[in-house]
């Protein structure tokens, strides 16, 4: 498979909520979601060469909870490992929407 900006699908409000609540059904007391800042993205994004990026799940021993290891990736699928590599995304339920319908309590 190629790898290229426009790899991945958009879906409705309805699916996201669905999978959501799915995730909530099978964590209920696990992290909800992880946020952040534009700045991080833009700079990854920004980077020669790339199109796109991966979101490795992960898991920060020291701290004791999931995270997401966010990479940059090229138009071949390769992870532009040496380029910004970021994670410390602040997660919820410590900063939440509480009013978006994507929150389940």
């Amino acid at each position: 498979m190629e790898f290229s900006k426009s790899l991945g699908d958009e879906i409705s409000l309805d699916v996201a909520v669905q999978y959501v609540k799915a995730h909530c059904g099978r964590s209920p007391k696990g992290v909800k979601a992880i946020a952040f800042g534009a700045t991080h993205f833009q700079d990854v994004l920004s980077q020669e060469g790339c199109v796109g990026v991966r979101i490795y799940n992960g898991y920060n021993e020291e701290e004791d909870c999931p995270n997401f290891v966010v990479v940059g990736v090229d138009a071949e699928g390769k992870d532009m490992t040496g380029g910004k590599i970021f994670d410390r995304g602040v997660r919820c339920p410590d900063m939440c929407d509480i009013e978006s319908p994507l929150f389940q309590g």
